[in-house]
């Protein structure tokens, strides 16, 4: 939990490096609450009325506003992550490509830490 915590205060930081635990914790939380949201949004439907329509994209108020809360967050710690391989957040545009890209980016994040200290900050334990 400390993991997502840290990159929600990191909102905006794009100059650091996260290591391989700290990202895929940020995603594993990410979609646990993600998962949460929308169970509250089915089941506030249901107990409204079934004339209720989902309104943003299938998904509920709760949902949408979570992931748009966490978008930022998402592609700075992504970023972050691509800066410990050693590769510019530049290459986070891969995800463009249809399925190869997201492919090749899944490859990237799954990557062990650059041994070294590099340009976008020291290795981390």
């Amino acid at each position: 939990m400390k993991f997502y915590v840290k990159a929600l205060t990191n909102y905006f930081n794009i100059k650091e490096r996260a290591t391989q635990q700290e990202f895929w914790m940020f995603i594993l939380f990410n979609l646990i609450f993600t998962i949460i949201a929308q169970f509250l949004d089915y089941f506030l439907y249901v107990a409204i009325s079934y004339n209720f329509r989902i309104p943003f994209f299938g998904f509920g108020y709760l949902t949408f506003v979570y992931l748009m809360w966490v978008i930022i967050p998402g592609f700075t710690i992504s970023v972050r992550r691509l800066h410990d391989i050693n590769k510019s957040g530049t290459h986070l545009l891969l995800a463009l490509i249809p399925i190869v890209g997201g492919l090749i980016l899944l490859v990237f994040y799954c990557t062990a830490s650059y041994p070294i200290d590099n340009k976008w900050g020291t290795k981390k334990d």
